[in-house]
């Protein structure tokens, strides 16, 4: 169990031992300000107890400086739980000069729902601009596939940090609209809208010469220079592994990778590279691209088979490739087009991520990889500073779906 969900889990048996009643719509406001001397590791947990009152609790890191405080609240608290600092935050506006490299604004109201709030982020200039993103609230059970949390006693948990820094000029996100750095999705009746640049995707900050290497191979393949100004500097790792399940791979575990068995390994590069190529593709990747992120996922994770067929060998994805597969054709039946596919259900979510990285695949194996790559580099070079519609490449690959699905595996594994 991480400390953060050892924190979790105390925190919730205080509420309840109290029995605090939440009887309004409670407003937090949380402002770090940036220092450009050190990226530091915040982590602002946001928490609400169904039927009980909500808090805020900003986590910090032991190896993040508070420079100064300024709380203005009548009900506050600081302590310490491990080696963090916590603040226990009631209904409080918070100033916070930390030396960080994001700064945020939530509001939630009394259905756990996040509305659509500023986000503001650094310029190349050094002056600040808002991003407005709608955000969603789920429940821990629903949202399990991303934040490993030991109680479903918790209705909300969500992580709004580990996000890279320096972001491009922001630009106004329009929730009725799309512009550049914005990606979308839905998941049931809410619509998520993430500016392409600002990911909060989980990696151990304890393997940066392997995620080094891994930008490395993904520059070689697609002949692309990887924007140095973003950082990675992150704690957990999330990854979908080649057993077909999502799962989170524990930090403590992952540590060391040498320790790694093949499969395990296989897991780890392949899931790294798909991360890492998301902040190579969410530069010029927008919301207007896709009707959902398949198109985003599959580019994502086609990548990731490249870099990790070229790191660890061709040997290592082929058997990921045949079990995805094998997958997708035994339940052929159940997929929508790319383009409908939406996250109802967890196995269609799993199905429709690989049947878009496996069109990409088959298509590199029916004209050649070094095609498809060269393609896809030059379009993001092509398109780097303007707005691109990819409805093409999106009926593309929904032809490609339709007519070889049953041909899958004899022509991926051959």
């Amino acid at each position: 169990m991480t400390v953060v969900s050892k924190l979790v889990n105390w925190l919730y048996k205080r509420w309840k031992s109290r029995g605090v009643v939440a009887s309004k719509e409670l407003t937090y406001n949380l402002y770090i300000d940036i220092s450009d001397d050190h990226i530091a590791n915040i982590l602002c947990e946001i928490i609400t107890v169904r039927g009980t009152a909500a808090n805020l609790y900003l986590i910090i890191n032991p190896s993040v400086k508070v420079k100064k405080t300024i709380i203005n609240s009548t009900q506050v608290a600081k302590w310490k739980f491990g080696p963090f600092l916590v603040l226990s935050l009631k209904g409080v506006k918070i100033d916070q000069e930390i030396h960080a490299k994001i700064l945020y604004s939530y509001q939630f109201d009394e259905k756990f729902v996040v509305k659509p709030e500023s986000i503001i982020v650094p310029t190349t200039s050094g002056v600040f601009s808002p991003h407005f993103v709608t955000l969603y609230w789920l429940n821990v059970s629903d949202h399990n596939l991303l934040f490993d949390r030991s109680t479903d006693e918790i209705a909300g948990v969500m992580s709004v940090s580990r996000y890279i820094s320096n972001m491009p000029t922001p630009t106004l996100i329009e929730c009725s609209g799309f512009v550049r750095y914005c990606s979308s999705f839905q998941y049931r009746d809410i619509k998520m809208y993430i500016p392409g640049s600002v990911y909060s995707f989980t990696i151990s900050k304890s393997i940066d010469k392997y995620a080094r290497k891994i930008i490395a191979a993904l520059c070689r393949i697609f002949n692309c220079e990887y924007p140095e100004t973003l950082s990675i500097v992150f704690d957990e790792f999330a990854n979908a592994t080649s057993s077909g399940f999502n799962l989170l791979l524990p930090l403590e575990k992952y540590q060391n990778v040498i320790q790694l068995n093949e499969k395990e390994m296989t897991d780890w590069v392949m899931g790294l590279s798909h991360e890492i190529s998301h902040y190579y593709w969410g530069n010029v990747l927008m919301s207007d691209m896709f009707a959902t992120p398949w198109i985003h996922e599959g580019l994502a994770e086609y990548s990731a088979y490249r870099i990790t067929a070229e790191i660890l060998g061709i040997h290592a994805v082929k058997e990921v490739i045949d079990h995805r597969a094998d997958l997708v054709h035994s339940h052929r039946h159940k997929l929508a087009p790319v383009s409908e596919t939406t996250l109802l259900d967890k196995n269609l979510w799993l199905l429709a991520y690989c049947k878009s990285s496996l069109a990409l695949w088959e298509l590199s194996e029916q004209v050649g990889a070094d095609r498809v790559n060269s393609a896809l580099g030059c379009m993001l070079k092509k398109y780097a500073n303007i707005l691109i519609d990819c409805n093409d490449l999106i009926n593309a690959m929904n032809k490609l779906n339709s007519e070889a699905t049953k041909t899958y595996k004899d022509m991926i594994t051959k």
